[in-house]
């Protein structure tokens, strides 16, 4: 019965891609500053009527560094989804006003050497939701080459954080209490639209 249902969701989804790919209306973006810092952050933008779109994203951050007797390494992985309407007529090409839902899962692990020998390990994780609204413009040139960008405001929660140092024989947890902030919201993002 899942392996159907699963099937079922893939053929429509294949369909309705199609779909609105003879009616270029669906555009893949990137955000190329993420990307030199190594946050990779990639969107499918898709048009579902002649004024709305449903952009779907995720995101990617791995990072590991070392220095003397200790290792550290921080990864990031996310999933976004949003919708915006276009006020001028023409779904993922134009001014739009939008709302965006993301959710992170963060970890940092470091591995050390105290000055005693012992071998000390420490991790912490948290996840994140955040969500807002931004206003932006996206425009599609003839060639399919795609510009967005926007700026707005979201509430970003971290619901706790969850903290472990151990080693020689000792184990400590700590949760850390919730964390809600107000942040600006920025979209800059280049693709190709079809």
């Amino acid at each position: 019965m899942k392996k159907c249902l699963v099937i079922g969701l893939l053929v429509i989804a294949v369909a309705s891609s199609s779909a609105l790919a003879v009616q270029k209306g669906t555009s893949i973006t990137v955000n190329p500053i993420g990307m030199l810092v190594g946050l990779f952050n990639a969107e499918v933008n898709l048009s579902v009527a002649p004024t709305i779109s449903v952009p779907i994203g995720g995101s990617y951050f791995g990072y590991k560094s070392s220095g003397i007797g200790e290792e550290w390494e921080y990864k990031l992985m996310g999933l976004s989804g949003g919708l915006r309407y276009y006020w001028q007529g023409n779904a993922v090409n134009g001014w739009y006003l939008g709302g965006k839902l993301n959710y992170f899962s963060i970890s940092v692990e470091v591995e050390t050497t105290h000055t005693t020998g012992t071998k000390l390990t420490g991790s912490a994780t948290a996840s994140a939701i955040s969500y807002g609204a931004l206003i932006g413009y996206q425009s599609i040139w003839n060639s399919g080459f795609t510009l967005d960008f926007g700026l707005g405001v979201q509430l970003v929660s971290i619901p706790s954080i969850d903290a472990e140092v151990s080693g020689g024989g000792y184990t400590e947890q700590e949760k850390h209490d919730s964390i809600s902030l107000t942040v600006p919201m920025l979209q800059f993002a280049i693709g190709y639209a079809f």
